[in-house]
C-alpha cells in the first residue's frame, strides 16, 4: 500500500517485526514522505501483545485534514489501536481495521480468526 501512493504523499506506518532482519525495503520514491517505523519485538514480547504497537501509534504524529488509518494485526492490537485513533481524532469512516488472527485461538477455514473467545 505504501509503495502504490501517489508521488507527493504523506504516510507514516508501524510494522511489528520479531527481529531487525524482518525489516524490508520499500521502493517508495524519494519525493514521498514516508515515516516508517519498525517495532522489533527481539525476545521481548510475544506476537499479539497490543501493548507495544499502542504505544509505538501513540508517538505518530497524525496529519490534519482528511486522511486514512489502516490497522491489520492480530485481534487485539486492531482493537487496541482502533481506540487509540478514535480518541485522537479520527472518525469511524477514517479508520479500516483488519483483524488476520486471534492470539490463542485457530483461524477459521476462510482464513480468519474464529469468533470464539
Amino acid at each position: 500500500m505504501l509503495e502504490a501512493l501517489p508521488v507527493g504523499s504523506a504516510a507514516s506506518a508501524v510494522f511489528e517485526i520479531d527481529t531487525a532482519a524482518d525489516e524490508l525495503e520499500l521502493d517508495a520514491p524519494p519525493t514521498r514522505h514516508l515515516d516508517l517505523r519498525w517495532l522489533r519485538r527481539d525476545g521481548q514480547t510475544v506476537p499479539g501483545d497490543p501493548g507495544p504497537m499502542v504505544e509505538a501509534v501513540a508517538r505518530v504524529a497524525l496529519p490534519g485534514g482528511t486522511g486514512h488509518a489502516y490497522v491489520a494485526a492480530e485481534a487485539g492490537v486492531v482493537r487496541g489501536v482502533t481506540r487509540l485513533l478514535a480518541e485522537r481524532g479520527l472518525r469511524p469512516e477514517q479508520i479500516s481495521g483488519k483483524a488476520y488472527w486471534r492470539r490463542g485461538l485457530p483461524n477459521a477455514e476462510h482464513g480468519e480468526p474464529t469468533k470464539e473467545g
